[in-house]
């Protein structure tokens, strides 16, 4: 596995040596290591955005009440210092937030059918991001800029 860390922007990577898995944070350019690491944050962000900006919102009328900004953020820790599952726990961990992700948008289930706008995950070696467990602020909410699936 090599993912970029979004904290320091240098590389995430694991690898098997022997009966052991290792984690090291790795500078990108020089391909040196920099340290172990003894954990990892895994987050989801969702994004689910339909504002009309004061236009008629199909069979619901004309009012910003109708609009919807919905947002999902929450973070994970894994302890991946000799933790042989490590890669296992990663992949249920992503699972779960996925799952999480999915009774949050069933909240708002005025999606006309459409998932989510923008997912991505996010892997990092410190907590950088505050949490939004399940927000709908009728389109005046900020998240960063995540990619569509």
């Amino acid at each position: 596995m090599i993912v970029i860390d979004e904290y320091s922007q240098n590389e995430i990577i694991s690898f098997w040596r022997g009966k052991h898995l290792y984690f090291y944070l790795r500078d990108p350019k020089r391909k040196t290591f920099i340290k172990r690491l003894y954990k990892l944050y895994i987050c989801y962000i969702a994004v689910f955005e339909r504002c009309y900006s004061g236009r008629n919102r199909p069979k619901k009328g004309y009012t910003s009440s109708n609009d919807i900004h919905v947002e999902f953020l929450r973070c994970e820790e894994v302890d991946v210092y000799d933790n042989p599952r490590a890669e296992e726990d990663i992949e249920d961990i992503k699972a779960s937030l996925e799952t999480e992700a999915d009774f949050c948008a069933m909240e708002y289930n005025d999606f006309g059918g459409h998932g989510w706008d923008k997912t991505q995950f996010v892997f990092t070696t410190k907590q950088i991001y505050e949490e939004v467990p399940c927000l709908n602020d009728r389109c005046k909410g900020d998240l960063p800029d995540v990619k569509a699936d």
